[in-house]
């Protein structure tokens, strides 16, 4: 029973949004605490000056996008961020072929494969952060 336990939560867990992060600033900040609000700005910026924290590459992996959102925020809290902007969905390349020659024995020969990926699709964003301290209210 408690081994069939420990497969379902793994297996589960394997369903969940995945967020990637990568920070632009060498200097990191602090970390927002847990309820501080993230506003989402999809195809507008806001009107405080702000300067880029970070990426987020982000995919919902069978789950809703309200779950995702929540998982950005996050990363975005975690990065020291107060909004993230730009939000664009992108289709990842879901597969091709690769064609490709061997000399191997001094006799060339014609390699020929092929190469799968994730079809989801992605959502990629940019976190900031407001350098005027009362626009993060």
């Amino acid at each position: 029973m408690r081994i069939s336990t420990v497969v379902l939560v793994l297996l589960l867990a394997g369903c969940g949004p995945t967020v990637q992060s990568m920070t632009l600033s060498p200097e990191r900040s602090p970390a927002r605490q847990a309820d501080h609000p993230i506003p989402i700005y999809r195809s507008s910026v806001p009107h405080c000056a702000f300067e880029e924290v970070g990426l987020l590459i982000g995919s919902p992996r069978w789950r809703s996008l309200d779950r995702l959102a929540e998982r950005m925020r996050a990363d975005a809290r975690r990065m020291g961020g107060d909004a993230i902007i730009a939000l664009s969905t992108r289709q990842p390349v879901s597969g091709g072929s690769v064609i490709g020659v061997s000399m191997q024995d001094a006799s060339p020969a014609l390699i020929i494969g092929t190469v799968a990926g994730d079809e989801s699709r992605q959502f990629v964003a940019t976190v900031i952060r407001f350098t005027d301290p009362l626009c993060s209210r």
